[in-house]
């Protein structure tokens, strides 16, 4: 089992797991400050739970003892990504973006942290992690319905806050991706859940929250969010499909007798009727391209890199340093180089996960990583919060020989499943 790799006498035994269940809390702290900040327009509270938590995060994390879990040329791999990392870094800190400081990039959870959130898989006991992420997640449901509580109007009252012209209704749509972002962890690990009160109020929710994300016409997260819970709807059906066909009948029943379907996504959802086959990509896409040249293209331009986008903004030499694309997102801070090895680690762990193991749980954190890839499309930026933590520990679980050969029954014990 994996606490045999914690060496050493029982105190430190209890220290290395206590310090990594409060290291993985940091970062649930860290993605709620942040998410509290956004609310409440640059909260010093929600600053300041940030600060706490990049705190004991750090302290926690040199504290530990590391394991690179790649074997052959795929250790090489990792190595050649993180100097990469580390050469994007230096060079965002040596050509800083204008207005920008110390606190700037330690709040962002998309800037720093991109390129440290991949040290994770150098944590021992990858899966002992994952079960920590687990209960960790059972705090993010009641967590996600005080939000939907507390932000109920501006969630559902789509077409009241577009008639009025004081709301910025770009940061609001964007709020209305947070319950279905904080659903993600708990989402993942439904099929392995067995309390059927707790499931019951999970699926509540995500109906709750799919259902703000199409009144704000949010295509790609609400996609996302689907396909993380698609094993757990599949295995449901599969398992009561008597009972699934009783709530999900009526449902279909109902969208059938809309004879003119089309009208009546134009009558209810009417962003989504806007949005559903909007091209919202290619403008920015295309100013990328125009500004970077081929040097850009190998090596990127850093941490703190910039493009020129007039599509995105009236000031013609805009510079955003974000791109939605995902891929190219990585292309413009480190380049192919970056973006390469990256997509590497992540396929050959989707393939070890799926063709090296005959445990079906392994294949479902496989499947995570898989869908990860999926979504570097339309967005899949990594950074500081749980998703991307459960994504690089999904791949230093992938590639552990030692726990691809685990048993289902050696995973339920270890989950409680």
């Amino acid at each position: 089992m994996e606490q045999n790799i914690v060496l050493g006498n029982k105190r430190k035994f209890v220290f290395h797991f206590l310090s990594s269940l409060f290291f993985i809390s940091a970062i649930s702290l860290f993605e709620i400050g942040g998410i509290y900040s956004f609310i409440n327009d640059k909260s010093k509270i929600g600053a300041f739970i940030q600060l706490i938590s990049i705190f004991i995060a750090f302290l926690l994390f040199w504290r530990k003892k590391y394991i690179i879990p790649f074997d052959g040329m795929m250790r090489i791999t990792y190595i050649f990504f993180l100097v990469i990392c580390t050469f994007t870094v230096i060079r965002g800190i040596c050509d800083p973006l204008p207005n920008w400081n110390l606190w700037s990039y330690l709040f962002n959870p998309f800037m720093l942290y991109m390129f440290l959130i991949p040290l994770v898989v150098l944590l021992p006991t990858p899966l002992v992690n994952l079960v920590y992420v687990s209960k960790i997640s059972k705090f993010l449901l009641p967590f996600c319905i005080f939000y939907i509580v507390t932000n109920f109007y501006e969630l559902f009252s789509v077409q009241e806050l577009m008639a009025m012209r004081s709301y910025d209704l770009m940061i609001i749509g964007q709020r209305s991706q947070i319950p279905s972002q904080i659903l993600l962890p708990v989402l993942f690990f439904l099929p392995m859940t067995k309390n059927k009160v707790y499931k019951l109020a999970a699926v509540i929710v995500l109906i709750i929250a799919t259902i703000a994300l199409l009144l704000w016409g949010r295509r790609s997260c609400f996609v996302c969010t689907l396909l993380v819970a698609l094993p757990f709807f599949y295995n449901m059906i599969r398992m009561h499909w008597k009972l699934s066909l009783s709530i999900l009948g009526p449902i279909i029943i109902y969208l059938v007798a809309q004879c003119d379907l089309e009208y009546f996504v134009q009558e209810n959802l009417e962003v989504l009727y806007e949005r559903y086959d909007a091209d919202t990509r290619s403008d920015t896409e295309r100013d990328f391209y125009k500004d970077m040249d081929w040097n850009d293209w190998l090596l990127g331009r850093g941490m703190s890199g910039t493009y020129k986008s007039p599509s995105a903004a009236a000031d013609d030499v805009a510079n955003r340093s974000l791109i939605e694309t995902g891929y190219l997102h990585l292309i413009l801070k480190g380049g192919i180089l970056l973006l390469i090895p990256y997509l590497i680690i992540l396929i050959n762990s989707v393939y070890k996960g799926f063709f090296q193991t005959k445990n079906k749980y392994i294949r479902l954190i496989a499947y995570y990583i898989f869908i990860n890839i999926l979504f570097l499309y339309p967005g899949g930026h990594t950074g500081m919060n749980l998703p991307s933590f459960m994504l690089w520990t999904s791949v230093a679980i992938c590639q552990t020989r030692s726990i691809r050969h685990l048993t289902d029954e050696d995973m339920e014990c270890i989950f409680k499943i």
